[in-house]
C-alpha cells in the first residue's frame, strides 16, 4: 500500500509541474511603448500590477513564514510589506491628485458661472435704466408740450 501511495503522490506532483507552465505562459509579450500620451495609463497599469502581485506575494511569504519561522524569512516578508505599502501609498497619491485636480477645474466652472451670472445681472440692470432713461427723455418733451398747449388753451 505503500508503494501505491508514493506512486499516487508522485502522479500528483507530476501533474502539478505539468500545469505550472501553463499557468505562468500567461505572461503579456507585447512590450509597451511609452509616449507622453499613455505614460498615465502606463504607471496605473504597472502600478496596478505591482500591488496585486506584491499582495500575493505577501500572501504567500506570510503562510511560509508562519509555518516554520526564520529570522531572514521574517525580514523578507517585512520588506515586502514594506515596498506593498509603498506601492499602494503611490496608486493614493495618483488618486488623490487627480481626484484635486478635477475639484479645481469644478470650482473653476463654478467660479466662472457665478462672474458670468453677476455680469449679466450688472448688464441686465443697466439696460433696464437705460430703456427708462429713454422712456422719460421721450416722454417728458411730450408731457411738456402738452402743458404749454393747456397753458395756452386757458389763457384764451
Amino acid at each position: 500500500m505503500d508503494s501505491e501511495e508514493s506512486v499516487n503522490s508522485v502522479d500528483t506532483i507530476i501533474d502539478q509541474l505539468r500545469n505550472v507552465p501553463k499557468a505562468f505562459a500567461v505572461v503579456d509579450d507585447q512590450q509597451d511603448t511609452l509616449t507622453k500620451d499613455n505614460l498615465e495609463e502606463f504607471i496605473l497599469k504597472h502600478t496596478g500590477n505591482l500591488v496585486r502581485q506584491a499582495s500575493e506575494s505577501v500572501s504567500l511569504v506570510k503562510d511560509y513564514v508562519e509555518t516554520a519561522p526564520n529570522a531572514e524569512d521574517v525580514t523578507a516578508l517585512a520588506e515586502l510589506i514594506r515596498a506593498t505599502s509603498t506601492a499602494v501609498e503611490s496608486l493614493n497619491k495618483i488618486l488623490i491628485t487627480d481626484k484635486r485636480s478635477q475639484t479645481a477645474m469644478t470650482i473653476k466652472q463654478m467660479e466662472l458661472h457665478s462672474r458670468q451670472h453677476q455680469f449679466d445681472t450688472a448688464v441686465g440692470v443697466k439696460l433696464m435704466l437705460t430703456r427708462e432713461e429713454l422712456m422719460k427723455q421721450l416722454i417728458a418733451p411730450a408731457v411738456s408740450t402738452i402743458e404749454v398747449v393747456t397753458e395756452s388753451v386757458s389763457a384764451n
